[in-house]
């Protein structure tokens, strides 16, 4: 089982507001410690579930928090900003065929325009509110059409 695993900051338990997701925050390490244990559980929990191949890509700011030397050696990380942006890395192989089993969202929080949601906004803080045929959503929702058009169901959203 192939399982491409995206993880995004401001979901994450025990981040709250949005200053410690911010690199220069003084804060931010203990959200980057906070955020490797999240994907770590993810990785453990794959495997456990026989997944034999993984492939996280580190979704949050910059895309260079998860600190690969802290992740699990069962997996391979994708860092830097990227064309396919949280999703980078899941396209479908050369002859069509889907790169990946599943994939999990880890880390996601609210879509921008929910009254409760901790930390809402959908990429950045411009959109008040995004619509996908009709429905508000947010990250998860858009990062959930461009994968399921490569043929990879989501099983898991976190946050």
């Amino acid at each position: 089982m192939r399982v491409y695993l995206s993880v995004d900051m401001e979901g994450i338990a025990g981040i709250n507001h949005p200053g410690p997701t911010d690199p220069k925050d003084s804060r931010y390490p203990t959200s980057v410690a906070l955020m490797v244990g999240e994907t770590n559980a993810a990785i453990e929990g794959a495997l456990a579930a026989g997944a034999t191949d993984i492939l996280v890509n580190d979704s949050h700011w910059n895309m260079y928090n998860l600190l690969p030397e802290d992740l699990h050696d069962g997996a391979r990380v994708l860092q830097g900003q990227k064309a396919w942006s949280m999703v980078a890395g899941a396209q479908p192989l050369d002859d069509g065929r889907p790169a990946f089993d599943v994939a999990l969202f880890v880390g996601y929080h609210a879509r921008a325009g929910h009254g409760r949601g901790t930390i809402a906004h959908t990429y950045s803080g411009r959109p008040v509110e995004t619509r996908l045929d009709g429905r508000a959503t947010g990250e998860y929702g858009l990062n959930a059409l461009v994968l399921g058009a490569w043929g990879i169901p989501v099983g898991l959203v976190a946050g």
